[in-house]
């Protein structure tokens, strides 16, 4: 029996190894499934960079979302955030 390899990233999540359509949907940001991308003990996901962040960083980066959730140029009326 051989032992299967992991996932690429094209196939699906390299974190939980689930294929692309079995699970969530992909994260944009760390390219994970939805449920890996809110654990933060896996590498390069958004919970786990968003951990590694000193507390000015955090700052700035929720003011950076407030700005673009707020700028009507980029969210326009036939859009929402998911």
């Amino acid at each position: 029996m051989s032992v299967p390899s992991k996932l690429s990233l094209r196939v699906g999540c390299t974190g939980c190894q689930r294929r692309w359509g079995e699970g969530e949907g992909q994260c944009s940001r760390c390219r994970r499934c939805l449920y890996c991308c809110d654990i933060g003990t896996i590498r390069y996901t958004c919970a786990w960079r968003f951990a590694r962040k000193t507390p000015d960083q955090q700052l700035q980066s929720a003011k950076a979302y407030e700005r673009w959730v707020a700028d009507v140029r980029i969210l326009g009326h036939n859009r929402r955030i998911t």
